[in-house]
């Protein structure tokens, strides 16, 4: 049941919000003059979490549940069955020249609520800095050479709950705190929200989830010298102009069902579309204005235990070897899960499928739960 507000206090909230609408709109223009909208911006975060979600390509957001839902959708928080939950996960990409590194904790607060924290790491280490690799006078030092690191951080704090309507509501909010370095040249702080619904009826789930609601800012400031700045431009790059980067909003919509085949198996299979509306994308629908990437996967249960998993997603048109048309290409993701009474270990192969164009990833992930409810 809704709550009633009282007539004072909605004629209060008029007018507040007649009296600073002008105010709030000016400071978004002030906002978007001095900041730039970067289709790519924090695009570590689209890697997504858990090796289970990837090997269905990403297709979780309605079925999304439990400690995975904190990145996927944060209304599946609240789908647990568990009084806490951890989960680990790594992953390299790049034939091991990137690490990604995620951690969960999720801590059930009551039968309708939950709470979550995620951390999310994406780093390339001992990278070689020859900025400074000649002296003065013009002469190569090859000691002169430094090594440095460029990593990216994300803490996801996680609200859920389930809403007492006659069909199974679900709801959940993510705040996003975000730390970037790209070693002593430059540091950015960040902050987004995301939330999400899912509805569940008869074995059927809608999920609908907007990323970076709020469009997530970072915040960066430079701390290069003017002698490196002197080479940047010298060796034909371009200095950065602006401080303040905005990743664009994405509204992802997803639909699964669940069934059960005998007494032994269930199925579970979903589709998902993510939309992006920061101009033109390679995707399936393209137009500057709204894209659509569409993922799907499916996942076979043996008595909730095994699981065999298959995913198929990122269609793309390319050039073909000969470069005479363009040609599409998707690609196909698969695992394996392994549930041993309250630990979960999960496999994900990335990047299998014959028309793709991108390197193998072998993904790992591993969820404990304890004090299991029955």
């Amino acid at each position: 049941m809704l709550p009633i507000v009282p007539k004072y206090l909605f004629d209060f909230g008029v007018n507040i919000q007649m009296r600073y609408k002008w105010c709030f709109i000016i400071l978004c223009c002030f906002y978007m003059q001095h900041a730039q909208v970067l289709k790519y911006s924090n695009a570590f975060l689209d890697l997504g979490t858990s090796a289970r979600a990837l090997s269905l390509s990403g297709a979780v957001n309605a079925g999304a549940r439990g400690l995975d839902a904190a990145y996927w959708n944060p209304a599946g928080l609240a789908c647990t069955n568990t009084n806490f939950g951890a989960a680990l996960m790594h992953a390299s990409y790049y034939a091991n020249l990137a690490n990604f590194d995620y951690a969960g904790y999720l801590q059930k607060l009551d039968s309708v609520t939950a709470f979550g924290v995620s951390i999310l790491r994406f780093g390339i280490d001992d990278i070689p800095n020859t900025l400074d690799l000649m002296d003065a006078q013009g002469n190569i030092d090859y000691n002169r050479i430094t090594r440095f690191s460029s990593a990216d951080y994300a803490i996801l704090a996680t609200y859920a709950g389930k809403a007492a309507f006659k069909t199974p509501v679900r709801y959940g909010i993510s705040f996003k705190t975000l730390r970037r370095f790209i070693g002593p040249f430059a540091n950015a702080w960040g902050f987004g929200i995301d939330a999400g619904i899912q509805i569940s009826k008869g074995g059927v789930n809608f999920g609908i989830m907007g990323r970076d609601l709020s469009g997530t800012f970072n915040a960066w400031r430079y701390t290069l010298n003017d002698a490196q700045k002197n080479q940047l431009l010298q060796t034909g790059n371009m200095l950065p102009q602006k401080t303040l980067e905005i990743t664009s909003p994405k509204l992802i919509i997803g639909f699964s069902f669940i069934k059960p085949i005998g007494t032994a198996l269930t199925i579970e299979a979903e589709c998902n579309a993510v939309n992006r509306f920061d101009g033109m994308h390679n995707s399936i629908m393209q137009s500057h204005f709204w894209n659509v990437d569409p993922s799907a996967g499916i996942e076979l249960a043996y008595n909730q235990l095994v699981f065999f998993r298959l995913g198929t997603g990122q269609f793309q048109k390319v050039w073909n070897t000969r470069g005479t048309y363009r040609e599409w290409t998707q690609d196909w993701t698969t695992g394996l899960g392994f549930l041993f009474k309250k630990m979960q270990l999960d496999y994900a192969l990335c990047g299998i499928g014959s028309t793709g164009i991108g390197l193998k990833s072998h993904i790992f992930s591993l969820t404990y739960n304890w004090n299991s409810k029955s």
